[in-house]
């Protein structure tokens, strides 16, 4: 559905999900954008892909329904029944949700999540089958495969398994695979062992074929509550029942399942859920005790790992025909590119056809691409030390090292043709 909105499929990292029924799948995708969007009813559950377009730049999320008659609507998604009422509608072919998917952060190629029909759903084989199939299309991304911790190792998760395998094993493992162990604060820390579950479920992967596999435990449904009380979301009689029990469990560090860092130096603020005040960095921590912090830095650390992560030191022939451009342009968009640089490097390129630039020009040019490669480097090298938000200021280095060089050339143009 991506290609009839123009979206090429290469700018795409997909993280498809997949799961048997009862595993919390939708629970989990609605954890990740942090309210709810998709239906978490198993009678609402439908033979059909939905796919959720991650834009940094939306501030809500809205779907593109396309109906069997090729009709198209546009719909702001305000309430979670609006997702129950397309899943019951059989004239619907296709939905696509975008918006903001806040904790991940999109690089090279946005991230586009796509929940998947569970595989052994009773009533309807067809669900296997548009699981399966799309399975079989994919040559790279991510499969998050979602367990329900309590029920593990049933056949129709051996079937799943296998065809999974299958399809890493043909794409050259670009395809890459994380297991969810979801509903994991069903076990009493004081009488199970989640350690021990954890083994149980990575002796049975591992039995499944799939070697080195990675696992993290998570609750869904807590981290699910989490977000929405943090977002100001007014949560149901049940929901703030819930939320209570689950912050009394997650607020102790015998409930964390995940080993990634604290998030801190934020600002004292606090929410109300059902009467009661909850500070936010209490709730943070709370979040990042369910594990669900851990899956979504796995999937930003795939995005950055898909990139070039600064300039690289280049110095440059001098030649003819304004190749030389060409290369430096080249090397830039190896890093990052968007819309925004192509319309830079359109407008660019427009200076420089059929005319010679100055060799002192040339020097500029040069010193300008080394000035971008060296702070990019410094900015890498801080990330790499402490993963903050300073990635996010190459691409505005690459940007104004673009808009450099076109001010370089235009102003040696206007010397050598006086326009």
């Amino acid at each position: 559905m991506l290609k009839k909105y123009g979206i090429d499929d290469s700018k795409l990292f997909k993280v498809v999900v997949v799961a048997t029924m009862s595993s919390g799948k939708s629970t989990f995708i609605n954890a990740l954008i942090g309210q709810d969007i998709l239906s978490t009813q198993n009678q609402a559950c439908t033979a059909r892909t939905i796919q959720i377009l991650d834009n940094d730049k939306l501030s809500t999320y809205r779907a593109y329904v396309e109906y069997n008659d090729g009709k198209n609507l546009i719909v702001d998604l305000k309430n979670r029944d609006i997702i129950d009422s397309f899943n019951n509608d059989d004239t619907i072919k296709d939905i696509l949700i975008e918006g903001n998917i806040k904790r991940i952060r999109n690089r090279n190629r946005a991230v586009v999540l796509i929940d998947t029909p569970g595989t052994n759903f009773s009533g309807d084989d067809t669900h296997q089958k548009e699981t399966y199939k799309f399975i079989s299309t994919l040559e790279d991304g991510l499969i998050l495969y979602v367990i329900n911790a309590t029920q593990f190792g049933v056949n129709d998760d051996f079937k799943l398994m296998t065809h999974i395998k299958e399809r890493i094993e043909s794409s050259n493992k670009k395809l890459k695979i994380l297991f969810v162990v979801n509903k994991i604060d069903e076990f009493d820390v004081e009488k199970e062992s989640v350690q021990e579950a954890m083994n149980s479920i990575y002796k049975y992967i591992v039995s499944n074929g799939i070697e080195n596999p990675t696992i993290i435990p998570i609750s869904a449904l807590a981290a699910k509550l989490f977000r929405q009380g943090i977002n100001g979301e007014k949560l149901t009689r049940k929901e703030i029942r819930e939320f209570k029990d689950y912050f009394d469990l997650f607020k102790s560090n015998d409930y964390n399942l995940s080993k990634f860092s604290k998030i801190d130096s934020i600002e004292k603020k606090h929410v109300d859920i059902g009467g009661e005040s909850f500070y936010e960095d209490d709730l943070l921590s709370a979040i990042d005790n369910t594990g669900i912090i851990l899956v979504e830095k796995i999937i930003e650390d795939l995005l950055v790992d898909e990139t070039s992560t600064y300039i690289p030191k280049v110095n440059f022939y001098v030649n003819q025909n304004n190749s030389y451009i060409d290369d430096i342009i080249h090397e830039l968009l190896k890093v990052y590119n968007d819309i925004e640089v192509f319309d830079e490097v359109i407008e660019l390129k427009s200076y420089i056809e059929n005319r010679n630039i100055n060799y002192s020009a040339y020097e500029k040019i040069q010193k300008t691409y080394d000035e971008a490669h060296l702070k990019s480097k410094e900015i890498m090298l801080k990330y790499d030390i402490n993963k903050g938000e300073n990635y996010y200021e190459v691409p505005k280095i690459i940007k104004n090292a673009i808009k450099g060089i076109k001010r370089i050339i235009k102003e040696d143009s206007n010397i050598i043709f006086n326009i």
